[in-house]
């Protein structure tokens, strides 16, 4: 380690760096708010609080997170197993502290130790030649801080200072695809030193297969690539490491075959959690372009005669670019794929190590007087974009501010004892999703109904939320296709459903917009129908079929709550936001 220091010091330092730029803007955030911080985290990235949510199931007692957001249906196994967020949870074991600790250090280390796989990884791809140091710290500069660059019309719009919204690093999100990351290029490392003959590390590469599950699309190309090299490795006769990488596939298969045989066997719930039944393939221009480019490369090493190797780099980066592709289009073949935009989230920094790695290979030794300024370039433009964007966590103050007047209710919660369900009245999803994440109560009703719900009682917790909101029964069809897009978030069948008004051309090539639109209607009816037979019914009656121990109303609500209503509920709490009942 010492010896690594030493040599390898700007690496470090740029990884300080990294992580710094990745987790400062949650510090920054909070000394913004000033007195109105009250240790609510700054979790303004996609499914944060979900992903929470799920972390807290652990400590809870519930590994399987079945149900993480219920109170029942938390026996099972789920199709989506946790293992991203059983890192979250053994760490937090580990190290004594909470796991909101655990998340906001996360936010800081865990990219900062994705900047060191990729140094270490690029390093090990080029054994030896001038400037490789500066070429791995340049791909992980890039992968680490300049990762939306690829996105083209949105880096043009934090430059310009256009960019409305909050963007914050893509490796500071909680869980995936951070988890998902660290482990694929570990993986890769692991792999890469196997097919040099260092057998000792097949114990690494299957153990960092196996819990890549938890994340199919970092699983589904490192899958894919393992099954590549065991074709190549037929083709060039090198059967030994053919049979070592065969024996780890099937290895991390047995492993997981709990999880697999779960989703094999439940399709349903595996439709609702991302998979697609369809034939038809997604092209990613930054990945074709860059395989071309290494087609190009290969070609003119056949040509010149230069000798090949499976882990030399063109070839190694040509075929995990090649198993990218193939886990992103695989549904071609089999007509099942799970969410395949998630793949990019891969295969775009697999895209820029190779387009480096290609530029250093073929390019370098052609303009020798300034290929160093190139990758200076890269690093340069990178670190600017990452100053240029942190500004934008100011976008989200004034919602910061309102969620940490949950802090008070919150506290609350937490010093009851044993299991608490919690019922926030009203269109009031944040609540819901920070309640689960913050504190070890559960809550009634939830839109997060991928897993772990059934039918029946996702459509008794929307009668219940219409009927809070008093809605008559003769405006309930009305009322429901007004809301159509929260109809089709909480009963969706596949993502088709979920995401119908997309604009997406391959997701509306995939799916009949006049069939979901009638399948919608459809909903509708019935729910409107099952409405005029629940509002009749006594409403305490129907609130008791599941568990609840409080109704939480938010003063700042959408909704006027008037308790002469409900004469069953009785005051027990009152804080300067929120007033909470039992019955």
């Amino acid at each position: 380690m010492i010896a690594f220091l030493k040599t390898h010091y700007m690496a470090v330092i740029f990884a300080i760096g990294v992580g710094i730029f990745s987790g400062i803007p949650q510090y920054l955030a909070r000394e913004a708010l000033g007195s109105d911080y009250q240790g609510v985290p700054y979790l303004f990235q996609d499914a944060e609080a979900v992903y929470l949510t799920r972390i807290q199931e652990f400590k809870d007692g519930h590994g399987d997170v079945t149900s993480p957001f219920l109170y029942e249906y938390k026996v099972g196994k789920s199709v989506m197993p946790p293992t991203g967020e059983y890192i979250y949870w053994l760490l937090s074991k580990i190290t004594g502290t909470s796991i909101i600790s655990v998340l906001v250090v996360s936010k800081y280390v865990f990219p900062a130790a994705l900047f060191l796989l990729v140094y270490v990884f690029v390093l090990l791809l080029i054994k030896e030649g001038e400037g490789r140091r500066l070429l791995a710290l340049a791909a992980a500069t890039w992968i680490t801080l300049g990762y939306e660059l690829a996105d083209v019309n949105t880096a043009l719009s934090i430059f310009n200072g256009s960019y409305t919204s909050t963007y914050l690093s893509i490796w500071s999100r909680a869980v995936n695809p951070i988890t998902g990351a660290l482990l694929l290029f570990g993986f890769l490392i692991s792999l890469l030193l196997l097919l040099r003959e260092k057998y000792k590390a097949t114990v690494p590469t299957i153990l960092l297969l196996s819990v890549m599950t938890g994340y199919i699309f970092s699983f589904g190309i490192a899958f894919a690539s393992l099954t590549i090299f065991i074709i190549v490795s037929l083709i060039f006769r090198e059967y030994k490491k053919a049979v070592i990488l065969f024996l780890i596939l099937i290895g991390a298969l047995l492993i997981n075959l709990p999880h697999l045989l779960t989703f094999s066997t439940n399709e349903g719930e595996a439709l609702k959690s991302g998979l697609l039944l369809t034939h038809t393939p997604l092209l990613s221009s930054i990945l074709m372009g860059v395989i071309l480019i290494l087609v190009a490369g290969l070609f003119s090493d056949y040509v010149k005669k230069r000798p090949f190797s499976l882990d030399s780099p063109q070839v190694f980066l040509f075929i995990v670019l090649l198993a990218g592709f193939a886990a992103m289009n695989q549904q071609v073949i089999t007509g099942k794929t799970v969410w395949p935009h998630h793949f990019v989230q891969y295969t775009i920094p697999l895209s820029m190590i190779a387009a480096l790695v290609a530029f250093y290979v073929y390019i370098r030794p052609l303009i020798v007087s300034w290929w160093r300024l190139v990758l200076w370039g890269v690093i340069g433009i990178s670190f600017m974009f990452a100053l240029v964007s942190l500004p934008t966590y100011k976008n989200r103050l004034p919602e910061y501010k309102k969620v940490n007047d949950y802090a008070q209710m919150f506290e609350w919660l937490e010093k009851n004892d044993g299991p608490c369900v919690v019922l926030p009245v009203g269109e009031i999803e944040q609540i819901n999703s920070y309640i689960t994440a913050l504190t070890h109560c559960d809550v009634y009703f939830t839109h997060y109904t991928f897993i772990g719900i059934p039918r029946e009682r996702i459509i008794h917790n929307e009668l219940v939320n219409m009927k809070f909101q008093n809605i008559p029964p003769e405006d309930v069809a009305e009322y429901l296709r007004d809301n159509e897009g929260r109809v089709r978030a909480v009963l969706f069948r596949d993502w088709r459903d979920l995401f119908h008004h997309s604009s997406d051309a391959w997701l509306i090539s995939t799916g009949d917009r006049d069939e979901i639109d009638s399948w919608i209607e459809g909903q509708i009816q019935e729910m409107a129908l099952a409405y005029k037979d629940f509002y009749r019914s006594d409403f305490r009656t129907e609130l008791l079929k599941y568990r609840i121990d409080y109704v939480l109303h938010d003063k700042e609500g959408k909704i006027p709550f008037d308790t002469s209503r409900f004469p069953f509920l009785e005051k027990i709490y009152e804080d300067e936001r929120f007033i909470a009942y039992e019955l």
